[in-house]
């Protein structure tokens, strides 16, 4: 047999024991109830009705939760194309970093033989600029994705030396970032 009793507000329960001299309730077994993930079962009574039951309970979060939480949000952010974009002539894009490895080498081997334009792929059109132009685009967006990596790695750092959980909540992890890069030719 199971009892289950209150005691100081908090609803226990016993096994094969003698029984509590507070009002209980007799059970033939206690039913283990699946738990979610971060909630905890807590055991309730009505001892009126005779009724048991279990009230999940949220549990609350961890400063490394709550860290966890805002590394990943900052991670989200930094790809996204909230930071990882430009603007050529009303055309949203961005080159990664291979790309703009590759573009780089394009425009020395244009300066080497003395080539004077240059084809480079804006979104989904291919636009013929001045070899010039395109190295110092291609020069502002290295410099730009240099800045983005370093505040990235600023708020990561300044998140993983938050001691609450209330100033993890609050970091503002949009902020920091240049504006973003506009160029027309």
């Amino acid at each position: 047999m199971v009892y289950i009793y209150k005691e100081k507000e908090v609803v226990k329960y016993i096994r094969d024991s003698e029984i509590p001299e507070k009002p209980y309730i007799e059970l033939e077994r206690m039913i283990p109830q699946p738990v979610k993930d971060g909630y905890t079962a807590v055991l309730n009574a009505d001892f009126e009705s005779n009724k048991v039951w279990y009230d999940l309970i949220k549990n609350p979060r961890t400063l490394n939760q709550a860290k966890q939480e805002m590394l990943s949000k900052i991670i989200q952010y930094d790809s996204s194309d909230a930071v990882n974009s430009f603007t050529f002539n009303g055309i949203k894009c961005w080159f990664d970093a291979e790309q703009r490895r590759g573009y780089a080498q394009s425009i020395l081997s244009c300066k080497t033989l003395q080539v004077e334009t240059i084809q480079v792929p804006i979104g989904n059109t291919i636009v013929t600029m001045k070899v010039s132009d395109a190295d110092i685009m291609l020069a502002k967006v290295h410099l730009y994705a240099d800045n983005c990596f370093m505040v990235t790695l600023q708020h990561k750092n300044t998140v993983n030396n938050l001691t609450t959980i209330e100033e993890v909540d609050s970091f503002d992890y949009k902020s920091g970032y240049l504006d973003k890069l506009v160029f027309t030719f």
